[in-house]
């Protein structure tokens, strides 16, 4: 809350992410039911979808190109960053292009088990450039956001006003909740990378198209705390115990990671008509619902931050793993 008050980007994830850590690794180490962190994924999803129209879909094709070029930089990027993890550290390479493969945390490592590669060091690997992003991109995206022509400090992640007039009385919030939730829980069974959260963002957009979605006032900052705690509750001793080791290999991951970031955004910036904010977020190495969370909040155009990163993790699912299982094949037949 005072981090909330002194206007802190993302202040109750980062918040969160500190208390929960805390309390993991002190006083109350706990292991989250998988029902919490279905909940959380269906709410981030429900709260940005409900700003999302028809309209907002159509004008998204425009951007399927720098998509693909998008996930082709970051295909490059894990070769290069993989490369320097693997000579520095001594991990196979296997290991080192998973480690610096920018999925869901939960995606890479248990596809990577099954290809062979060593999960606490690729485990640790993206926890560090989990939190590096959490840590390091709020404050740097809102320093942007505020030299942007035509934006302000204060302005940024302020409320937009969204949906159906507010004329109209058919607004609800159980029924936005309960569209996004339904779907959101259909697509997570179809097993479709980070589909609780997407499904529960077409619910939520679909609602907003047909009656007027509507959420409670608080509901962004219960989506960040939420998101602080998934992230937060990562973290233990082992973990902890590995970063001191592969102090060296972490550092050129985060600092290489950072850079190829910045390079990519100012890319996509170059050749469309999309802001250097948004093109920052939309190619950011982190969570989808955590990345989500810090670009509503430095009021970003969503739905292309959405759309790049959803082609990225289906990528990484679909076809990094098999590009990484040929390289490695042929490099040491």
């Amino acid at each position: 809350m005072v981090g909330l008050m002194k206007k802190i980007p993302a202040a109750m994830m980062i918040g969160a992410i500190a208390a929960t850590a805390v309390l993991d690794l002190t006083v109350f180490p706990m292991e989250l039911p998988a029902w919490f962190l279905t909940m959380i994924k269906i709410l981030a999803g429900t709260y940005i979808g409900h700003r999302f129209t028809y309209q907002t879909v159509l004008e998204l094709k425009k951007y399927l190109k720098v998509s693909v070029f998008a996930i082709v930089w970051f295909l490059a990027t894990t070769f290069v960053l993989g490369g320097v993890i693997s000579v520095t550290s001594g991990e196979s390479l296997t290991t080192a292009l998973f480690a610096s493969t920018p999925g869901g945390i939960s995606d890479v490592i248990f596809i990577a088990n099954d290809l062979g590669g060593e999960m606490t060091a690729i485990t640790i690997f993206q926890i560090a450039r989990l939190f590096s992003v959490y840590m390091i991109y709020p404050p740097m995206v809102r320093y942007f956001a505020a030299r942007a022509k035509g934006r302000k400090t204060d302005g940024v992640g302020a409320p937009v006003a969204v949906g159906v007039p507010a004329g109209q009385k058919d607004q609800s919030v159980g029924g936005t909740l309960l569209i996004a939730a339904l779907l959101g829980l259909v697509f997570e069974q179809l097993a479709i990378p980070a589909g609780a959260m997407l499904g529960a963002m077409l619910g939520s957009a679909l609602y907003n198209e047909t009656r007027g979605a509507r959420l409670p006032k608080n509901t962004k900052y219960l989506v960040q705390i939420g998101a602080g705690i998934t992230v937060g509750n990562k973290l233990n001793v082992e973990i902890l115990g590995g970063f001191s080791n592969l102090l060296l290999p972490i550092g050129g991951l985060v600092v290489g990671l950072f850079v190829f970031t910045l390079v990519l955004a100012w890319l996509i910036n170059r050749m469309s008509d999309i802001d250097f904010v948004t093109a920052l977020m939309a190619v950011t190495p982190g969570g989808i619902q955590e990345v989500a969370v810090i670009a509503e909040d430095a009021g970003c155009d969503i739905a292309t931050v959405m759309l790049i990163h959803t082609v990225r993790l289906m990528a990484v699912v679909m076809v990094f793993p098999t590009i990484i299982f040929y390289v490695v094949s042929m490099l040491t037949q």
